[in-house]
Order: C-alpha cells, then sequence, then structure tokens
C-alpha cells in the first residue's frame, strides 16, 4: 500500500492546530488526536471498501514472432470486475536486453465492469528467444487515500525475434527485378483487363456487388452476374518481356 498525495496532505494538514496553539497547547493536541483519529478511521475505512486485486484480471496479446528494428505492438488488456470505476497505472516487464520499449508505462480509466486496453511499442536490436516478465499494476483506492500495487503473469510470455521480415522481401524483390533487367528483360504492357462485356452466369460470393445484373437478377429470381472479357484497349497492366 502507497500512500497517495491526498493522503499526505491530510496527515499535514493535521500538524496546524499544533503548530498554531504552540506545542504546550492542551487543546490543540487534542484537536489533533482527534483530527488523526479520524483520518486513521477513513484510512481503514477506504481499506475494506477498495478492490482487492482478485478484481481485476490483466492479459497482453503480441505477435510471438517479432522483426529486428521494427516497432512492434503489444496490447495490454484490463477487465474491471467491480461494480466501481477505477483508474490504473499499468507497467509491463519486457525482456531487459536488447529491446527498445516506447511507451511502456500506460494510464486508463476502466468503468465498471467493463475491459479497456493501452498499446506500447517493442523494438528488438538483436534476434533470439526471449521471455516477457509480469504485469504491474496500480490502482487509486474508492477515497484516493493510498494506491495499491499487484502483479500479473501471464501464461503467454515466449517471444521470437527474426530478422526484419518485410526488409528481406522488398529487397528480394528489387534483386530479382535487377536479375531480370540484366537477363535482357523489360517491363512491357498488357493490352485488355477485362471490361468487355461477354455474357451472364450465376453470381458467386466471390464476385463484386458491381458484377452483379440486377434487371437479369430479378428476372430469375436469384443473382446474376456480368461475365467479361479482355478488351482491347489502351489500357493495360506491366509484364516482363525480352529486348528487341
Amino acid at each position: 500500500m502507497i500512500p497517495s498525495g491526498r493522503l499526505i496532505v491530510l496527515v499535514l494538514a493535521g500538524t496546524v492546530p499544533v503548530l498554531a496553539g504552540g506545542p504546550g497547547s492542551s487543546a490543540a493536541i487534542l484537536i489533533a488526536i482527534i483530527y488523526n483519529g479520524i483520518l486513521a478511521a477513513a484510512l481503514l475505512f477506504d481499506f475494506f471498501i477498495t478492490a482487492r486485486p482478485a478484481g481485476f484480471s490483466l492479459d497482453r496479446e503480441f505477435e510471438s514472432k517479432m522483426s529486428i528494428g521494427e516497432e512492434n505492438p503489444v496490447r495490454v488488456n484490463a477487465k474491471n470486475h467491480t461494480s466501481h470505476p477505477i483508474k490504473m497505472i499499468i507497467k509491463d516487464e519486457p525482456p531487459a536486453v536488447n529491446f527498445t520499449v516506447i511507451d511502456r508505462v500506460r494510464e486508463l480509466r476502466l468503468p465498471a465492469g467493463e475491459e479497456a486496453s493501452v498499446v506500447y511499442r517493442l523494438i528488438p536490436a538483436k534476434r533470439g528467444d526471449y521471455s516477457f516478465g509480469s504485469l504491474n499494476y496500480r490502482y487509486f483506492s474508492r477515497l484516493g487515500l493510498f494506491i495499491r500495487q499487484a502483479e500479473c503473469r501471464c501464461e503467454n510470455c515466449d517471444i521470437k525475434v527474426y530478422p526484419n521480415i518485410i526488409d528481406i522481401r522488398r529487397h528480394a524483390l528489387k534483386a530479382q527485378k535487377g536479375f531480370l533487367r540484366e537477363a535482357g528483360l523489360r517491363p512491357a504492357v498488357i493490352r485488355g483487363l477485362g471490361t468487355d462485356f461477354e455474357g451472364l452466369r450465376e453470381y458467386v460470393p466471390d464476385d463484386e456487388y458491381r458484377r452483379v445484373n440486377w434487371t437479369a437478377s430479378a428476372r430469375r429470381g436469384k443473382l446474376v452476374s456480368n461475365e467479361f472479357q479482355d478488351e482491347k484497349s489502351q489500357n493495360g497492366s506491366w509484364f516482363w518481356t525480352a529486348d528487341g
């Protein structure tokens, strides 16, 4: 249990009568005793009405295979099983070495009986197998007099870090294009990409809605799609062809 700023201010306020009346003033001492007794009772009451850590559940979501040098998101989900809203501060424990952590400490407000999420990011610097630690969280008491701290150990904690797959594919594509050019191939255009009407056929789930022929569908009592064939026009797409 960690004292809150509110509790510290209230404790300091209890010294005002003693300081004002002087150390020998019995009336000031009596007021201070009564004040501190009320404050202690309020703190005890706050402890009993504040939810225990069992009233919350947390888990994390992340890609088990992360890429070196990329920002890999980690989502932390928290659910409030109590009947009161709560303010919570979450701090995860990612692997201690070879990771740069962005926005690890996050704050959220959990309405009663609802779930909320926060996201932070990890940038791995070296490939290998790693593991998360615990999910640590703090939440304020009902009266705001103290902060309670707890931790949650999630089942899914293992990370595998690999070279950046996206960059590998990008470089491989560039290398392939360079090889094709060196082999004497060049880009050309395919004319006609299916805009000439050819006929009608029965609709299938993969068809685009703009291809549905609503007039024919109404006449036949079932969905019918327009069938198109390649046109010979000036529009087209690229493919590779030999020079000359």
